[in-house]
């Protein structure tokens, strides 16, 4: 089990999981919560992104981008603990396990609403491959410097704007400033990744933001990422303000401040321990967010 809990990637997940809470939360604080929707929900979007995980594994690796000149936790093809039949057959086990738990989501909430059936559908299908085409396939998106739109999609208006529709059977408009925030968190994730691993993607002839923007840029693109990510749910805050409780997500930003502080100031080679210390800093800040629309 060690070799694929290594390929699933755990210190990813808290992202996924930061978005459906988010979702969630909003549908609570709507006054609309559905339990059985949320449980759906949350283990759909954790076998997607264990799909994404593993789907990403496998093309780095057939097309020679994951090598010894890497920087980081050594991948588990790359290190030869899963052969590729192996990574193979899980792939297909986690896209029927998405799809499986997907299409019971929409039979149980969306049965009898055709429209709605169909294109929750859509974006579900839309989702796995998504996490598929990331790295597979002769034109996968990730090598062509769109792995963060599809990120902020997926992970802000998609997760947390479908949350919050499955559970209430509405949309508020408003909820897209705390969607765009989740969007641009995950975002943050995935530049450093990204920063971490200009040289070999430069070599690999993988284009991300930074190896087409440079180190630099890519730091302050970092910077504006966090910084958008806080503007917006403050937004949000403003314009549904109830109580001060709902402040309390600004209780995280010291987190943040630190894991900053060190992007700008440091070597990209020592970024690697960031991508988990940022990913349950967003965790935090989403269940702060949270308890202050639920309380």
């Amino acid at each position: 089990m060690k070799k694929w809990i290594k390929a699933f990637r755990l210190r990813t997940l808290p992202l996924s999981f930061a978005s459906v809470l988010v979702g969630i939360s909003l549908a609570v604080f709507a006054g609309k919560w559905d339990g059985m929707v949320s449980v759906l929900v949350l283990l759909t979007t954790l076998f997607l992104q264990i799909l994404s995980n593993l789907a990403n594994d496998y093309g780095d690796f057939i097309k020679n981008t994951d090598n010894e000149e890497r920087v980081g936790e050594s991948r588990s093809m790359q290190s030869g603990l899963i052969g590729i039949g192996e990574m193979k057959i899980a792939i297909l086990v986690f896209a029927l396990l998405s799809f499986v738990t997907g299409i019971s989501l929409l039979l149980y909430r969306l049965w009898g609403l055709s429209a709605h059936f169909s294109l929750f559908l859509l974006l579900g299908l839309g989702a796995i491959l998504a996490a598929l085409k990331y790295t597979l396939g002769k034109t996968p998106y990730g090598y062509k410097a769109l792995g963060d739109v599809f990120v902020f999609l997926f992970f802000g208006p998609v997760a947390i704007g479908g949350t919050f529709f499955l559970n209430t059977l509405s949309f508020e408009s408003t909820i897209l400033f705390p969607a765009a925030a989740m969007g641009f968190f995950s975002v943050a994730v995935l530049n450093i990744n990204n920063m971490r691993d200009i040289a070999s993607d430069k070599k690999a002839k993988k284009i991300t933001i930074p190896v087409l923007w440079g180190l630099q840029k890519a730091k302050i693109y970092h910077f504006t990422l966090i910084l958008l990510a806080f503007v917006f749910l403050s937004i949000f805050v403003l314009i549904h303000h109830r109580t001060y409780y709902q402040a309390l997500f600004l209780l995280s930003i010291p987190f943040h401040v630190k894991i900053l502080t060190f992007v700008i100031s440091k070597n990209n080679k020592l970024f690697d321990p960031l991508l988990k210390k940022t990913a349950i800093g967003i965790m935090i800040t989403a269940i702060l967010f949270s308890i202050g629309l639920i309380i």
